[in-house]
């Protein structure tokens, strides 16, 4: 996730929920908040993911890993329109 790193308000908000509760997964979309799985159960943040600049979406999917901060998230990026 480019641009993406402990410094950023998306990064800050993401290490923070994932070292304070019992997070799973993460779903991130541009210009919606950013909603979390707890214990099994789908949770809507009021953090909004705002990009700075526009985002290159190209259809298709992509698996790796992304380090943040001390914290190591396996990413699956899914976009089905550019």
């Amino acid at each position: 996730m480019e641009g993406i790193d402990e410094r950023s308000a998306l990064g800050n908000r993401i290490l923070h929920l994932a070292q304070t509760y019992n997070i799973s997964d993460f779903y991130i979309t541009p210009w919606e908040q950013l909603i979390f799985r707890r214990n099994g159960e789908m949770h809507f943040d009021s953090f909004v993911f705002q990009p700075e600049q526009a985002l290159e979406v190209k259809p298709g999917t992509e698996d790796y890993a992304w380090q943040l901060g001390p914290l190591r998230f396996r990413v699956n990026k899914l976009v089905t329109r550019g």
